[in-house]
């Protein structure tokens, strides 16, 4: 009898052990937790928005010619164009890492909104006639919807102007492509791979090309805020923090 209480005892604790540690899984979006809420909640994020459309109405401005032929803009989509920290958000609460499975859901319900300032821009840039390309490394199935997300914020483009991912996730071959049929004088994007091949490298390469280019930000090339995930992350979000020695 005892030697069955003892058994009983055993399984009821492993199973308890088992719940618990189910409980408490260790949530690997709690790194990002407070770049999601910054990127949600701050009021500092909306106005980095409004103040990069701003800059890059005043810039264009300058730039447009049309003697000089067909000029264009190019945007990257994601985080740029429109919002997708509720995925973030998900991924947190549900203590569960990126999947293609789970971020095409998202993508297919077609309800992410407008970014600060954006919506503005580009209609700003149609009115001077210079047209609108979006590059985006959704992948080529994924953009008949996200044409449509597009239309439900008030951003209309011709269907070929949108251009999603189909090999690779350089972009480099489609702003080249792009570039045969307009001047491209303005970008903007959240990554800086959406701007030079040359930020496509190490961590290194993307720090001294930043220097190389520094002339062009906040005119040619338009940066925005995501603390959230991409290039930043897997290229160098492993590498200790800098410090000071405290007493």
């Amino acid at each position: 009898m005892i030697n069955l209480v003892l058994r009983l005892f055993i399984l009821i604790s492993v199973a308890s052990i088992g719940s618990c540690s189910s409980l408490n899984k260790k949530n690997p979006q709690e790194k990002f937790k407070m770049a999601t809420l910054y990127f949600q909640r701050a009021p500092e994020v909306k106005a980095l928005y409004y103040q990069a459309y701003n800059g890059a109405k005043k810039y264009l401005n300058e730039r447009i010619d049309q003697s000089k032929g067909k000029q264009c803009v190019v945007l990257d989509i994601d985080e740029t164009v429109l919002d997708n920290s509720p995925y973030q958000g998900w991924l947190y609460q549900n203590k569960a890492t990126y999947s293609s499975l789970t971020w095409e859901s998202w993508v297919n319900r077609g309800i992410a909104v407008a970014l600060p300032g954006v919506v503005d821009f580009i209609h700003y840039a149609q009115k001077q006639k210079v047209a609108i390309y979006l590059i985006t490394n959704r992948k080529h199935h994924l953009e008949d919807i996200t044409f449509k997300n597009l239309i439900s914020v008030g951003i209309k483009v011709p269907r070929d102007h949108l251009v999603g991912r189909h090999k690779t996730s350089s972009k480099v071959l489609r702003r080249n492509n792009i570039a045969k049929k307009c001047q491209i004088v303005l970008m903007a994007g959240d990554s800086l791979a959406d701007f030079h091949e040359d930020f496509e490298g190490s961590v290194e390469a993307r720090s001294e090309a930043v220097h190389k280019f520094k002339a062009l930000w906040g005119n040619k090339y338009i940066v925005l805020p995501n603390p959230m995930y991409g290039d930043w992350v897997r290229k160098s979000g492993r590498l200790p923090l800098k410090g000071i020695k405290v007493p």
